[in-house]
């Protein structure tokens, strides 16, 4: 499928979505690149990145916009099969307290990740920021079958 959105202007992600890997698009937009609401869609620009696809909230329908965090913006988009990981290695970029793995089960419920990409784990108000150092499959989505890894620096 190489349907794209170049049309649409890209706007800030909501607040609520900043680090959580979403793209927010209104239903038309997604019917021109045939997904629906949680569909995983691949970004191509200098690299590949994955995001969950969510529509626009209302008073944004119609503008012709999508909304992104500044990890994904300024990219082609389109969509691609969502497949589950079974192993994810992260490299913490900042410091992280004891017990992190158990924790990014939870937290990381239904993120795509891909190796390279920076993701982050809400944290008791804060984010806990890291790098996708590995994971396998490839072009993948978390789940709590998941097994995460922290990499040592």
């Amino acid at each position: 499928m190489n349907e794209s959105l170049t049309s649409l202007k890209v706007e800030d992600a909501y607040t609520r979505d900043i680090g959580k890997g979403v793209m927010r698009i209104d239903y038309d937009s997604m019917d021109s690149i045939k997904a629906r609401v949680g569909d995983i869609i691949e970004i191509k620009g200098a690299r590949k990145t994955l995001v969950v696809c969510l529509p626009l909230y209302p008073s944004d329908d119609g503008k012709g916009i999508l909304r992104a965090d500044n990890l994904v913006q300024d990219n082609g988009i389109r969509k691609i099969t969502k497949v589950i990981t079974k192993n994810v290695t992260v490299l913490p970029l900042d410091p992280i307290p004891p017990g992190t793995e158990r924790y990014l089960k939870d937290a990381l419920d239904g993120v795509p990740v891909i190796k390279g990409d920076k993701i982050a784990a809400p944290y008791f108000g804060k984010s806990l920021l890291f790098q996708v150092v590995k994971a396998t499959p490839a072009g993948v989505v978390s789940n709590q079958k998941t097994k995460f890894s922290i990499a040592k620096s």
